[in-house]
Formats: structure tokens, sequence, C-alpha cells
């Protein structure tokens, strides 16, 4: 007992300072607990905790290499088109809201008619704010983005593009086919990488449109393949197992350019993505090649502008723009504006920022969906054939039509096939809005500030059950009002949703020919079933024209140069780790893309 009062009496002249802690620190875990807003689904075990979601967020994302498909599994988890996150603490203040919307009539009103209520949310710019701030893609929805989108928009005219992007377009597929015959030749039926030639192509492609000059890229792989004798190329004994083919160097521009993207992607998942940027920017290797980008485009500026500036030029005509960054500089010219940047220092910055985003998105959209093409033909034979096949019916025997055949056209099943590929590949896993002002969503009170994670990749597109629709009363009076682009039609029927099938884009109409005969024909419906792959609304996709145009001439060019035969077998990734070369399992970067991407190929 005299031990029991000795240690008090030691004890006594800190109760003063502990007894507030013994206050303080349990008002400050329930300060810190997420504070979930009435109504609104959520995982009850995550609202206990700190941390909320983001044990279970982060432990799919490492099993699985993909983020936003949690989302879209937290919907069903809970049976509801609407449920809230907690993430406190990943590039958010405390205890902000953040909300999934998987309801795809709801999300098609959000981005096409509730815009004033819903803006582009600041976490989503991060990859790209710190690099390209003055692109669009890092602006808020205000007067300056207007303009902006307004000064390029007629890069993206069927006109322009039907005119520009043929030349462009097909050259770098063709080069693609050269690499490949000769790979096909070296490889004696066995499978090899194709992502980074894939990549090559892209870059090539986009880039050429931007500024009407070849990279050469492609070709400088091809040129060091052509050098290498086949004995210097060890092919396996069974075709189980790949190629491996020397390298070529690639431009200096492309490692630049593609070490930034790598930063970029990095810091869209970063904590704290400003300090990163930092960090980077201290990093030699990083300056040297944001120093070579930032040279190489202003002296492409600089010669396009002193091109069409000289009175005694050719092209001084706007209408006879040779690339995307000629007609913008045009439009400038004769509009007399000069530029849109405030920015005296850098006048040019908006021009550069914008066309580095233009061919980071047309890169890695296209490469992405061509990587997830060549997997979905060769696994599907039949498939193939059959767009093969309306191919050669509708372009005539040669293996190398001309771009703009390719493009001037009407073949429904090529249409299909790759509007079938971006539905099931998800290349983009949605989009995230801030909230602007307090507002409601499918009923629920919803105030400014909040996150909502709109899920276009989920419950209506490829998972085996529908959530339940919202009642037309918990809507939103313009959603009520707001018929969709496709009517009524937002989920694809259950049975076979799963399946890559091109045929569910196509319908039948009535046709009455020259002389009065009725029959019937095979048309392409875009709006068969919901697909968001490049966004909706006056934030949607900017290039979504010149993507179906470059993914329409390449997959021609690809499919009637070569048999994408099935791959089996196994290889070992760069950590060691044995890979399935046929697996299906995505990884997400700036886009959804394949882990692995193996063709083999049988040149026609």
């Amino acid at each position: 007992m005299d031990q029991v009062v000795h240690a008090a009496s030691i004890l006594k002249p800190y109760a003063l300072w502990l007894s507030p802690l013994v206050l303080i620190l349990p008002l400050a875990y329930w300060y810190m607990l997420p504070k979930p807003l009435p109504g609104i689904p959520y995982d009850p075990e995550s609202a206990r905790r700190i941390m909320g979601d983001i044990p279970k967020l982060i432990k799919h994302a490492k099993a699985t290499q993909e983020a936003s498909d949690f989302f879209a599994l937290r919907c069903l988890e809970l049976n509801s088109p609407i449920v809230q996150l907690f993430v406190n603490g990943i590039k958010l203040r405390n205890n902000v809201n953040v909300l999934v919307v998987s309801d795809l009539r709801e999300i098609e009103n959000i981005l096409t008619h509730r815009t004033k209520e819903f803006d582009r949310a600041d976490m989503s710019n991060d990859g790209f704010s710190t690099v390209i701030n003055e692109a669009t893609i890092a602006m808020p929805s205000h007067d300056r983005f207007k303009a902006q989108r307004k000064l390029w928009a007629s890069t993206m005219t069927p006109e322009f593009l039907s005119k520009i992007a043929p030349r462009y377009l097909y050259d770098s597929g063709m080069n693609l086919v050269h690499l490949w015959q000769r790979k096909e030749e070296l490889a004696q039926g066995c499978p090899f990488d194709a992502a980074e030639d894939l990549r090559f192509e892209g870059f090539d492609a986009i880039w050429a449109f931007e500024v009407g000059r070849e990279l050469g890229t492609i070709k400088a792989q091809l040129q060091h393949l052509q050098s290498t004798q086949d004995a210097d190329v060890t092919v396996p004994t069974t075709t189980e197992k790949p190629v491996v083919f020397p390298k070529g160097e690639a431009p200096e521009l492309y490692q630049a350019i593609a070490m930034i993207i790598k930063v970029m992607e990095s810091l869209a998942y970063s904590i704290a993505p400003q300090i990163s940027f930092w960090v980077q920017t201290h990093m030699p290797g990083f300056r040297r090649r944001i120093r070579a980008k930032e040279e190489h485009m202003d002296g492409l500026i600089a010669d396009a502008r002193a091109e069409f500036e000289n009175k005694q030029s050719p092209h001084a005509d706007e209408t006879v723009a040779t690339s995307a960054m000629d007609q913008v500089l045009r439009r400038l010219h004769n509009s007399k504006i000069g530029t849109l940047n405030s920015n005296t220092k850098e006048p040019d910055r908006h021009l550069k920022d914008e066309l580095f985003l233009m061919l980071l998105a047309g890169y890695e959209t296209t490469s992405t969906s061509l990587s997830w093409a060549v997997k979905y033909l060769a696994a599907h034979p039949a498939i193939q054939d059959k767009l093969r096949n309306a191919l050669r019916e509708n372009l005539g025997d040669s293996q190398t039509p001309s771009g703009e055949k390719i493009l001037s056209t009407s073949i429904p099943y090529l249409d299909a096939t790759i509007n079938e590929i971006l539905r099931c590949s998800m290349t983009s896993g949605g989009a995230s809005r801030e909230v602007k002002c307090d507002t409601s969503i499918l009923g629920y009170p919803v105030p400014k500030g909040t996150i909502v994670i709109l899920s276009t990749n989920g419950n209506s597109y490829l998972y085996d059950r529908d959530l339940p629709s919202p009642a037309d009363e918990k809507r939103s009076e313009s959603t009520k009002q707001y018929s969709g682009v496709r009517g009524q039609q937002y989920s694809w029927p259950l049975e076979g949703r799963r399946d890559f099938r091109p045929e569910r884009w196509l319908r039948t109409q009535p046709k009455t020919d020259e002389k009065g005969a009725e029959s019937e024909e095979v048309v392409f419906d875009e709006h068969a079933g919901p697909s968001l792959p490049f966004g909706l609304g006056p934030r949607g996709c900017f290039g979504r024209r010149l993507a179906m145009v470059k993914l329409r001439i390449t997959l021609t060019l690809m499919v009637l140069a070569f048999e994408f035969l099935e791959v089996k077998g196994t290889t070992k990734d760069e950590k060691g780790k044995e890979v399935d070369m046929a697996s299906w399992a995505g990884r997400e970067k700036l886009a959804r893309m394949p882990q692995v991407t193996y063709v083999r190929l049988r040149a026609l």
C-alpha cells in the first residue's frame, strides 16, 4: 500500500499535463475518423478506422495493378449506383467526401448538362498540372479553357482529319507492318513482345500529325533489325517461348518525352505530387530531357511561324496547313490574336503544352487500344477472319489500300470491332469531378467540395449483374429531361455481356436501291449500348476523332498484312517472375494497358 501511495505522489505533478491528453486524444481520434454523408451507402468497417478505405484500395491495387475497377466493385458490393469512399490523406484534406457514381444515365447528365455544378477535380490533374499546366486538361472550365479548346477545334474536324491524317497515319502504320514482316521472318513462328513496337508506331503517327515531320522511331528499329543477321537472333525450339530481338536506339526526342511521360504517370499516383515533381526537376537526367523537349518544340514552332509569315511563301493561306501545329499557328496569325498565354516570358507555353497533351493522349490511347486489339483478335480467330473478309470485300484485294480509301469506305464490321475492343478493354476507368456548389445526386444532398468519381467501366458494361435503377423522383430535373444519346439503353443485355462480340454493334435497316427495289443492309450503330472510352461533354477527350481515325487505319493495315495466331506459354518479366504470355491482366497507368502484349504472326 505504501508503494502505491509513493507512486501516486511521484505522478501527482504530471497529472495536470496528463489529464488534458486523456481528453484530447479521443477527440483527435474522433476528428480524424471518416464522416459519412447521411443516407449514402458505405463500408461500415472502413468508417471505423482513420485510414478508411485506403488499406483495401492499396491491397487491391497491389494485387491487380489497377485501381479504377475497385470503385465499380464497391458499388456492386454495396448494391448501390452511388456509394461513398473514405480516402482521407491521399491528395485530399481531411474529411473531404468522396462519392462513386456508376449509374450511366446520371453520369451522362453530369458530364453534359450539369457542368456548372461539377468541374474537373484538382486531384485528377496531379500528373498534368505539374508538367503541362497551360494545357486544357490542367485547367478548370473557365474562359481560357474554352478559348483554347476553340483554337484547336479545327484540327479535329472531319474535313481537316481526312485531309491531313491519312498521309501521316498511313506511313507510320506501314512502317510497323514492315518491321513486323522482318520480325515474323526471323521469329519462325515464335511469339515476340509487341508492346514497345506499338508505342513507337503510335508516337510516330501522332507526332507527324501534330508537327508535319517524321520522327522515325519505328524506322530506327527496322533499320537496326535489317542489319541484323539471322544467325544473331536466337530462336527457341518451341513456339511457347518468345524471341527477343535486338533493339535500335530510339531518337533522342522520343527518349526525352518517354521519360517525361513516365514521371507524369508516377505523379498521377503520388501522395505528394508537387514534392515529387520538385525532386524530379533536381535530377540531372530529367532536367536534360525537359530541356531537349523544350528546345525541339521551340525550333518547330519558330520554323512553322517563319514559313507562313513570309508573304512569298505558298503556305500563307490557312487552307493549306500541313499539320495540327501549322493549322493553329495560322489561326492565331490570321486572327491577330497572337497568343492565348498571359505569360509574357513564354508566349508559346500554351502551344507547347497543348501539343504535348495531344501527343500524350493520342499515342497512349491508340497504342494501348491496339495492344488489346492484337490480343482479342488472336483469341478469336473466327472474328479475325470475318474482319479480314469484310476489309477485302470493301477495300479490294490490295494488302495496302490507301489511307484515304480506308477512311472513306463504309465498313460496318471494322467500326463494330474497334468499338468492341474499346468496350471490353476498358482503357479509361472513368472521370472525376469536384462539386462546385451544394447540389444533389440521385436524391442525396451533396455538399460543395465533394469529389465525385464517375465509374464508366463497370456495372452496365462487363459485370454479371446490374445495380438497382433509381426511381425517377430521385433524379435531378435535368436528368429527367435528358433522354441521353442512347434513349433508355443504359446497359448491355446480361447474356453474353462479357463476350467479345462485335456483332452487338450492328443492326439491319431497310434499303431501297436506285430501281426502287427494297432490301436490308447491315449498318454500324454507335449507340447500340453503353461505352464511354472518351468521356462526354465539354471536357470529353478532345482527340476522340483522331484516335478513331488512327485505330481504323492501323488496324486495317495490320489485319490485312498478318494473321494473328494464338499465343501460348510463359516467359520471365524484368523482375524474373514467370508470366503467362497470353495473360489478360491489365495495368493502370494514364490508360489501362495489358501487362503483357505478345504476338505470334503469320505473314499474308
